[in-house]
């Protein structure tokens, strides 16, 4: 069977599915070394050498290059990241493809506020005080209802907001719908739930990394990474009522909710209903192939084996703190990898690189010596 695999970076995905046996066609955004080495590789990036994803990369454009690319050459298609929660795109992509995942009626309900509340308050599932604006027009109407800090969530951009000065800012921005929430700080989580439609697997919680300085992260929200396992327990209680509202919104497959540890209380921030960038850290952890289980799932029945790794293995995003020119980056547990000489702007992703460590600290270490030693390859200019 072939795959094609869409997302704003598939890569981790596509060798999943390789690893699986599968055929893969890959449509996405960044032309790194190490996805074009998989093959039948399609980028929508105009410059090999010059990445400006805030400029070029939009999820409309992946759906028509989808198209132009795999259309007639797949047996159905995996969302990745930037995409498979965008039920939009979904809804156009199914029109063409089979989606092995959830369709675009389970992805707009999963990413719609007033249903998750609904069932978020039933189930008796804590969040931080959540309200929907339409466009920056209402950003001056928030400090009556939000004390600072608060949260404001885009599709591609999550930023606290600490004063009017930063409020101010924002108003630069074009938006159809954004989410604001009140600030919670603690420990940011994430689990990765496997459902049938009718049952529901945890297979992991894992520690999320953001705003890590020494990873050139732009901002407190910046998404930097992950770690698995997240290193302490999580309530049975907890647990339970993710699956059922993983279940209730219908979800099939591979899905991820995201919350924060605050003192002893969990609060669900979102939930993703596509596979996770965690993928090849979970695959490690519980020694399965994560896109062979999500078929399954989507075929009605999974069985996952009782084994956990007592390793913690995770993944880390460096980002340039300049405009930078890279090196050479072929370098052990480097991936996600530019061409030499490339240029990479400000704030956006240089590289990925991922650490496999007897525990947590040992991680921190690996994840320090790591980053040293990829901005010693990096040139600013």
């Amino acid at each position: 069977m072939n795959l094609g695999i869409i997302g704003l970076n598939s890569r981790e995905v596509a060798e999943s599915a390789k690893r699986a046996g599968y055929g893969v066609g890959i449509v996405t955004y960044y032309s790194d070394q190490d996805t074009i080495d998989l093959g039948n590789f399609f980028s929508i990036q105009s410059d090999r050498f010059r990445p400006n994803l805030l400029t070029e990369y939009s999820t409309s454009a992946l759906v028509r290059l989808a198209f132009e690319k795999l259309y007639g050459k797949v047996d159905g298609i995996l969302l990745a990241s930037g995409i498979g929660c965008d039920w939009r795109a979904v809804e156009k992509l199914e029109r063409f493809f089979v989606v092995f995942g959830n369709d675009s009626a389970a992805v707009r309900k999963a990413k719609s506020w007033k249903t998750l509340k609904e069932k978020l308050d039933r189930l008796g599932i804590k969040y931080p005080r959540t309200e929907v604006i339409e466009s920056n027009k209402e950003l001056d109407d928030i400090p009556k209802k939000f004390h600072f800090p608060f949260v404001l969530k885009l599709p591609m951009y999550n930023t606290v907001v600490e004063s009017h000065a930063d409020l101010q800012k924002l108003k630069e921005l074009n938006f159809t719908e954004a989410l604001v929430q009140a600030y919670v700080p603690g420990i940011p989580a994430s689990a990765s739930i496997l459902s049938t439609g009718t049952d529901a697997v945890i297979l992991s919680f894992n520690r999320q990394l953001l705003g890590v300085k020494k990873l050139n992260a732009s901002s407190e929200l910046t998404y930097c990474g992950h770690f698995v396992p997240l290193g302490r327990g999580i309530s049975t209680e907890v647990q339970e009522k993710f699956k059922r509202l993983v279940l209730e919104l219908g979800l099939v497959g591979s899905n991820g909710i995201d919350f924060n540890i605050s003192g002893n209380e969990v609060y669900f921030m979102e939930i993703n209903p596509r596979i996770q960038d965690t993928i090849a850290s979970v695959e490690r952890y519980r020694g399965i192939n994560l896109v062979e289980k999500h078929l399954d799932c989507t075929n009605g029945g999974v069985k996952i084996p009782e084994s956990y790794s007592n390793r913690v293995n995770g993944k880390c995003t460096f980002f340039a703190d300049g405009n930078v020119r890279v090196g050479n980056l072929r370098i052990a547990g480097v991936h996600d990898i530019p061409f030499e000489g490339t240029v990479i702007q400000k704030n956006e992703p240089v590289c990925s690189f991922r650490i496999d460590a007897p525990s947590e600290e040992a991680f921190y270490r690996g994840m320090n010596e790591k980053s040293a030693e990829i901005r010693a390859r990096c040139e600013s200019f």
